[in-house]
């Protein structure tokens, strides 16, 4: 079966699920325009929020643009004046404790964009608050790129000659946009093909990635991470090099979170955190975490109701107002989690009764 058809389903679903999401959040909006935020708000006071960033851009560059990991400098302000407002913002070490304080919420940035730096942690120091920011060890200093990001540039800056590369590699439509070209190398989730890509879209365009990274300065530095360090900034891990740790083999996964540990070990303001890339995960990984001496485990999307430090919802945060973020925490991730948890039921259900009507 083709790349193509094989895609065919999981675009499916993913239109159904934005709509479905998309009219949970008309109606969370409606909720907090009408002035019944702090009301819903308190429905929901006793389960922690956790919400995930990644990067704080003024403008989106070639690398990030079409991603949907990017809240402006101006949206972020808003984002924390609402949470100051309406909830009680605190460190994920201090969630990590356990039993929060109503209202809760923890901020966390993934993958360890300058831009952190340069735009959000002066308007989070500004409110004497702090986040966790987990890391892409082999991106800090600039010394590569994150496979998605790299992609993306190529598409995005030299698409003429990348396009119709990817496109082919992944026997997809070249007139797919960039960002429908990304997300089909995500889906597909094979580390060798994405290397052979890229291997031949820097062949092609003659690009140097470790001098791309250099001349771009994406991603933190040494010292970048130690100033934050020092104002109360932490940081966990994000493994080496960004992959779908449910797809790898259980030696490659424990060496991305094992060697990664050992470079934030290094690290002022470490912390036994690990945020999974892409929300990617399966039983195996989160017994190698364990193993490794992890804590606390950061999913994509979920609530935590209970709270399981084990496997932590969060809520992505990009470029949204305020009402679609009070939406996306009160009424949506709650809904989507509920019914998630619903079918689960349904199937333990279905196979306890299937399994009592077999013959014995």
């Amino acid at each position: 079966m083709s790349v193509l058809k094989s895609n065919i389903l999981p675009r499916l679903t993913r239109l159904l699920k934005h709509l479905f999401v998309g009219s949970l959040t008309f109606v969370g909006i409606t909720l907090y325009r009408a002035g019944l935020g702090r009301l819903v708000a308190r429905l929901n006071r006793k389960v922690p929020k956790v919400l995930m960033l990644h990067c704080c851009e003024q403008t989106e560059t070639d690398f990030t643009r079409g991603l949907a990991i990017n809240a402006t400098p101006s949206q972020f302000a808003s984002h924390l004046q609402f949470l100051s407002r309406y909830y009680r913002i605190i460190p994920l070490a201090e969630l990590m404790l356990g039993s929060p304080p109503e209202y809760t919420v923890a901020i966390t940035f993934d993958d360890g964009f300058r831009s952190v730096y340069e735009q959000a942690w002066p308007l989070l120091r500004s409110r004497g608050l702090s986040a966790t920011c987990c890391l892409t060890t082999d991106v800090i200093g600039n010394r590569a790129l994150i496979w998605i990001n790299e992609m993306n540039w190529f598409l995005h800056r030299h698409g003429e000659i990348a396009r119709p590369i990817v496109a082919e590699s992944l026997r997809l439509s070249p007139r797919l946009s960039a960002s429908e070209l990304v997300e089909s190398a995500r889906l597909l989730n094979d580390p060798y093909k994405t290397s052979e890509i890229l291997k031949r879209l820097r062949a092609e365009i003659c690009c140097d990635p470790e001098a791309t990274a250099r001349s771009h300065r994406l991603y933190l530095d040494w010292n970048e991470i130690e100033e934050m360090a020092a104002g109360g900034m932490t940081f966990g891990n994000h493994t080496c090099s960004h992959p779908m740790l449910e797809n790898l083999k259980e030696d490659q996964a424990r060496a991305e979170i094992r060697e990664a540990g050992s470079v934030l070990a290094r690290l002022p303001g470490a912390c036994q955190v690990l945020a999974y890339p892409f929300g990617s995960h399966n039983a195996s990984t989160v017994r190698i975490a364990r193993e490794l001496g992890y804590v606390c485990l950061l999913e994509v999307e979920g609530t935590n109701s209970p709270l399981d430090l084990a496997s932590i919802g969060r809520i992505n945060v990009s470029s949204m107002s305020t009402a679609v973020l009070f939406a996306r925490m009160e009424i949506v991730e709650p809904v989507k989690s509920a019914l998630k948890r619903g079918f689960r039921r349904a199937r333990r259900r279905h196979a306890a009764a299937s399994s009592k009507a077999l013959p014995p």
